[in-house]
Parts: C-alpha cells; sequence; structure tokens
C-alpha cells in the first residue's frame, strides 16, 4: 500500500470569522495506487481538497460498508455526507443553473478514474490511504 500525507491549509474565513480549514494532498511524497503511480496523474487542487475532505468525512461519518462492499476494516462515508461537505467547505460552489451538480461528479469520477476512490451505489470510500499510521480503505 502506498501512503500519502494530508497537510493543512486555511481556505478562508467563517462567518464566525474563524479559519476554515481543510487538508491537501502533499506533492512531496508519492501516493496512491498502482494506476496513478505508473500514469504519474498528479491531482488537481480541487481534487486534493476533496479528497481531503472525503477523508474527514470518513473519520467524523464513516460506518461499515454493506456486505457487497468488501472493504476489510475500512469504512464508507454516505455521497451525499461527502457532497454537502463539498459545498460547505467552497470546494464545489452551489450554482442556480445547477451546474454544480455536474461539477461534484466530474469531480469524483476523476478520483475514481485515477483510483484514489471507490464509488458505489450511494456510498464512496478512499481506496488507499494512510495516514498517520491509520488505514482509511484499501484496494
Amino acid at each position: 500500500m502506498t501512503a500519502f500525507q494530508l497537510q493543512q491549509v486555511k481556505v478562508g474565513v467563517g462567518e464566525d470569522l474563524e479559519d476554515i480549514v481543510t487538508s491537501i494532498v502533499s506533492e512531496n511524497i508519492p501516493t496512491f495506487a498502482a494506476d496513478v503511480e505508473s500514469s504519474h496523474e498528479k491531482l488537481s487542487d480541487p481534487q486534493a481538497l476533496a479528497l481531503g475532505t472525503l477523508s474527514d468525512c470518513i473519520e467524523k461519518h464513516g460506518k461499515a460498508p454493506p456486505a457487497d462492499i468488501d472493504l476489510g476494516d475500512g469504512l464508507v462515508c454516505d455521497l451525499q455526507v461527502w457532497r454537502d461537505a463539498l459545498f460547505s467547505r467552497g470546494v464545489v460552489e452551489r450554482r442556480e443553473n445547477g451546474n454544480h451538480r455536474k461539477v461534484f461528479q466530474r469531480l469524483h469520477q476523476a478520483l475514481a478514474r485515477k483510483g484514489c476512490i471507490g464509488v458505489q451505489d450511494e456510498f464512496v470510500w478512499i481506496k488507499s490511504y494512510n495516514g498517520g499510521g491509520v488505514t482509511r480503505g484499501f484496494t
């Protein structure tokens, strides 16, 4: 399994004047599943922010996967919980014309193509992540 490191980054200031902080994937460590390494694809800033947000969501709202998703001890998160967190953090901005749904869809499909996440039905998980020695998911 390949590890990557998350770094805390200030992304804004909330209404309560406290910093809004998220995690991004550090570029100085080789990362992710073998298919990402072999293709030498890097994550865009929004993809890295989305992956950090998913990690936070799994940490806070993660649950055991249904029987048809075999992750060992890994956890899944509801796709809707992750999407709402991306909206609330401003990673994906809500738009009146509904384009935010397409932006979210393209974002999570790109992460899935790169081997970073798994998506099935209404669940999402990190396929390979080792942060601080705690495994979040498996390939």
